[in-house]
């Protein structure tokens, strides 16, 4: 979340001009009420030299001389950002929902340095870093998800349970909790290849059932083309077979 650099309060309907005064110099900013921005510059000697507006940009530049010398007016260089974005994903939907993902973008020459580009366009990716995911949180959508349960009637509890989207191809594993039964995890709906399996070494015969398919024997197993939300539940247990 960004800090609050300005915080105005004022009777509705009315008009609210503000300043900010550096001592013994004079006036930096003014905001007007029309929420715009200029900023004042002084030379050494304190004299104004240049106003910008909100963007840097400089809009009224005074030069100063004595009789019979050269006015120094030459314009001071500023360099603009380039456009800057970045993707972030909503991360306040709550439990089994899933945040969409948002675009924050920060425009071009909304930032300038007197030193270089590459400082401007730092400018601009402080701001999305300060606040691109807050942005994402309030504008974002959320999308409820599948609960997806199960069953385990072994002592095993070092198997994971990963599902592979075959729509997007992303990746959604779980661990299985032993000697036990409860909420897997939560998923979209979409059509998943499903394998149940444990780390190398000596591994009891399992049979593992997926709703909707038919059990699988062995060490591990894998389930072809399961629908969720239809098929939403995982059993373990010994092979009795």
């Amino acid at each position: 979340m960004g800090s609050i650099i300005e915080l105005r309060l004022c009777p509705k309907d009315a008009q609210m001009t503000t300043f900010t005064y550096k001592e013994l110099v004079g006036i930096v900013s003014q905001n007007d009420f029309n929420n715009i921005i200029n900023y004042f510059e002084y030379d050494g000697f304190g004299r104004l030299k240049l106003i910008r507006d909100g963007y840097g940009r400089i809009i009224k530049l005074f030069c100063y001389n004595y009789a019979g010398q050269l006015a120094d007016c030459s314009i001071p260089v500023l360099y603009y950002n380039t456009p800057q974005s970045q993707t972030f994903t909503k991360n306040n939907c709550g439990t089994c929902s899933q945040g969409s993902q948002v675009l924050y973008t920060v425009a071009g020459n909304t930032y300038s340095s007197p030193v270089s580009v590459e400082e401007a366009n730092q400018l601009a990716l402080n701001d999305i870093a300060s606040n691109g995911q807050n942005y994402a949180n309030t504008n974002g959508t959320c999308t409820s998800l599948n609960t997806v349960y199960y069953t385990n009637n072994t002592t095993q509890a070092n198997y994971t349970a990963t599902y592979t989207s075959r729509t997007t191809g992303q990746v959604f594993a779980f661990p299985v909790p032993a000697n036990g039964s409860g909420v897997l995890g939560c998923l979209p709906t979409d059509s998943y290849n499903v394998t149940i399996a444990a780390p190398g070494g000596v591994l009891p015969q399992l049979l593992f059932t997926h709703s909707c398919r038919f059990s699988i024997s062995g060490l591990s197993a894998t389930f072809y083309k399961v629908s969720i939300p239809a098929c939403s539940s995982l059993t373990m247990d010994y092979d009795l077979y």
